[in-house]
Order: structure tokens, then sequence, then C-alpha cells
């Protein structure tokens, strides 16, 4: 199983009811695997395992506003700075699909 939880910091264009956006991003990147394998085995099939790190890198997102308020998009978010890494340089992505409910700030 993966997980991760981000923050990230936006500039976002909006043109009808399309918006893009690109920006930074810093997050935390969870990854495990437990075995779950049969229980009348002595010995597990696979050793279970927890990895986790921070990371640092960009994001690109889009969306389609179905609504006044409810929009679908995609998330693009690429990280290539590893922190408390052996390897700092490191690059990996997460692409989403995002459901999201924006109210504005402003009217």
């Amino acid at each position: 199983m993966m997980s991760t939880i981000y923050g990230s910091v936006t500039n976002n264009h909006k043109i009808d009811d399309f918006s893009f956006g690109y920006g930074l991003s810093y997050g935390r990147n969870n990854w495990s695997y437990k075995d779950f394998g049969r229980t009348d085995t002595i010995i597990p099939l696979r050793e279970s395992k927890y990895k986790s790190h921070l990371s640092a890198g960009l994001l690109l997102s889009t969306y389609y506003q179905l609504g006044y308020y409810f929009n679908i998009g995609l998330v693009y978010r690429p990280t290539f700075i590893r922190f408390v890494s052996a390897n700092t340089l490191q690059y990996e992505h997460i692409i989403s699909v995002d459901f999201a409910w924006k109210i504005p700030l402003l009217q």
C-alpha cells in the first residue's frame, strides 16, 4: 500500500471551465507491504516492510469545473529531492485523479 501527504504552493489560471496550475510541492511518501498469506504456514511467504521519506518537487494540475463548486482534475507531482536519505537526488512521481469542492474566496 502506498500513501502520500503533501502541501503545495501553485499559480493557477482559469479559462472558461478549465483551470491550470503549476508550482512547488513538499510531502511525505509512505510505502508498506504486509504479508496476508495463509495463516497455517509457520514461515510467512514474504517479509513485511515499511518505507517512508520526505520529498520536494513540482506540481502540475488541470481541472474541469462540472458545477458551480465541483471540479474533477488530474494532478502530476514529480519529486526530485529526498530529505534524510542516502540518495538525495532521486526522481519519482505520482499521478492522481482529483475530485475537488472549490469555494471561491472572492466573488
